[in-house]
């Protein structure tokens, strides 16, 4: 005969019963206790305190209120509220005459600021990028206080405007940037910027730019200065000239200029060139000694970076 396993030959009984207790391994009293609903036996520092059920786990379904079965089919996933508003026709609660705007604008790359001395040939090569590319760009016109040079077309060039209109805009926060220079005021308003976010833009020659493209600064050295600071988060490219003897000969070329402007454009430009030879202050330096050259190496860098942001 086999020997006997001590833990089977011990009934499994509740006191005064004979049938099995369901509740294997508690005392006889603690199971009667548990029979009747009134305690949990395993609580042994409150004997008296009632069951504590554990509570059901939550649902993504349970996790919603619960709608009644003759709403579930009007509004499936709005809460019995709102679904009761639309049973009864009064109104649609997912929808409002005023929906919420943001005040945030998206364009498909960061924006690209160029910077540099008047007379470094910025706007040039800023024409060559915008042929060469002409459904990536959209051109940021800046606002300005000083007169129309020969050629300039208003809106297209520049927004050319009085002073106190400029005083105005800037009173109202209505520029991402703005600066005093050679005695008149630039400024890049948030509207130009948003027309190039939502495909009102235009390119170096005014004509339409729609569609998502990356908004183009052309602006001075303070202005880049605050925009480095802003939410646009922009690429900088710093255009310079070969050297200031060199500028001074396109600036007296021009024929646009006073000579006190061309002095201070001279010492403006010295401080500008002596800025962007610091490292971090720009992410791109394009010496403009020679057109061709100089074209290249600027759309490289631009097209380059834009694939690596995609």
């Amino acid at each position: 005969m086999p020997p006997t396993d001590p833990a089977k030959s011990v009934p499994n009984t509740t006191a005064g019963l004979g049938s099995p207790s369901p509740h294997p391994g508690v005392s006889p009293a603690a199971a009667a206790a548990l029979n009747d609903g009134t305690e949990d036996p395993t609580n042994l520092d409150s004997p008296s305190a009632p069951i504590a059920k554990p509570a059901p786990e939550k649902s993504d379904a349970a996790a919603t209120e619960y709608a009644p079965p003759h709403m579930a089919g009007i509004a499936p996933g709005v809460s019995p509220s709102a679904a009761a508003a639309l049973s009864d026709g009064t109104e649609d609660p997912t929808l409002s005459e005023d929906p919420p705007t943001s005040t945030t604008t998206t364009t498909p790359s960061r924006p690209i600021v160029f910077s540099g001395p008047s007379g470094t040939g910025k706007s040039t090569l800023l024409k060559k990028l915008f042929a060469a590319h002409p459904s990536h760009f959209g051109f940021s016109v800046s606002h300005t206080t000083r007169s129309p040079r020969p050629g300039e077309i208003d809106g297209v060039h520049y927004h050319f405007t009085t002073p106190d209109t400029f005083q105005s805009m800037i009173h109202n926060h209505e520029f991402e940037e703005h600066a005093k220079f050679g005695g008149n005021y630039y400024g890049s308003s948030r509207a130009a910027v948003q027309a190039v976010a939502q495909g009102r833009g235009k390119d170096m020659d005014g004509n339409e730019a729609s569609g998502n493209r990356i908004c183009v600064f052309d602006i001075e050295m303070e202005g880049v200065k605050q925009l480095k600071q802003s939410a646009l988060n922009p690429r900088i490219c710093f255009i310079q000239p070969p050297d200031v003897d060199t500028l001074e000969e396109r600036l007296r070329g021009r024929g646009t200029d006073s000579e006190d402007a061309i002095q201070k454009r001279l010492a403006q430009a010295k401080n500008e060139i002596e800025y962007c030879r610091t490292e971090g202050r720009g992410d791109k330096v394009v010496v403009n000694d020679d057109l061709d050259r100089a074209f290249r190496d600027l759309d490289e860098w631009v097209m380059k970076d834009l694939t690596s942001q995609n």
